[in-house]
């Protein structure tokens, strides 16, 4: 079945641009005054760490980037220390803020993947 798609119109560019800026500001300061050890504090019966989300925060804006250029894939990665995960973080925002700026959003069939604003065909 052969399938079309429309890039996100302006104003769903502009709202996704939006939203990655107000989670950057927001993220701003609990990232940046993190106190020393933060990253591995540990709460019983909780896999997960502060860095792991933050590592897995990153992984979910560099798949939202791959979906935007018409690339389906996931990476997990395994995290580092928490100033280059913090580093990361910022720069995969950045990196999908300017995909949108560009409208360097791919056209991409729905079995492929969804982003906003795209519309199936048929």
């Amino acid at each position: 079945m052969a399938t079309l798609t429309t890039a996100p119109s302006d104003a769903e560019r502009h709202f996704l641009r939006h939203t990655l800026a107000t989670m950057a500001y927001r993220a701003a300061k609990p990232l940046r005054d993190a106190p020393a050890g933060f990253g591995a504090m540990e709460i019983a019966g909780y896999p997960r760490t502060p860095i792991k989300i933050l590592a897995h925060m990153c992984d979910l804006y560099d798949w939202a980037l791959g979906i935007a250029q018409g690339k389906q894939e996931w990476h997990a990665s395994t995290p580092t220390e928490w100033g280059r995960e913090v580093t990361r973080f910022f720069h995969a925002v950045k990196a999908l803020d300017d995909a949108a700026a560009a409208k360097m959003f791919a056209e991409f069939s729905a079995a492929g993947g969804h982003l906003i604003g795209a519309a199936e065909v048929r």
